[in-house]
């Protein structure tokens, strides 16, 4: 079968299908959140949340890509440095 083939197969199938919508269930409880997070800044200008004490995930952005980090981190004489995992 050729690739055209498969492709003009697999068009035919998926026009047949429709989309399934999901619903998403909302809580009832206003300002009660569960976890909260303070959205901080490092040396470097990027922001960051403390995901505990070890772990820190962090946004920024890099020729136009919005990067996400998350990394373990630790402190070496007063500066916080990010791990290898």
């Amino acid at each position: 079968m050729s690739l055209q083939q498969s492709m003009k197969k697999r068009k035919e199938r998926d026009e047949g299908e429709k989309p399934v919508k999901q619903e998403v269930e909302e809580d009832d409880d206003e300002g009660e959140s569960g976890d909260e997070f303070e959205v901080l800044k490092n040396d470097d200008g990027d922001s960051y949340l403390e995901l505990s004490s070890k772990r820190r995930l962090t946004i920024r952005t890099f020729k136009s890509n919005v990067l996400v980090d998350i990394r373990e981190v630790y402190e070496k004489d007063g500066k916080t440095l990010p791990g290898k995992k």
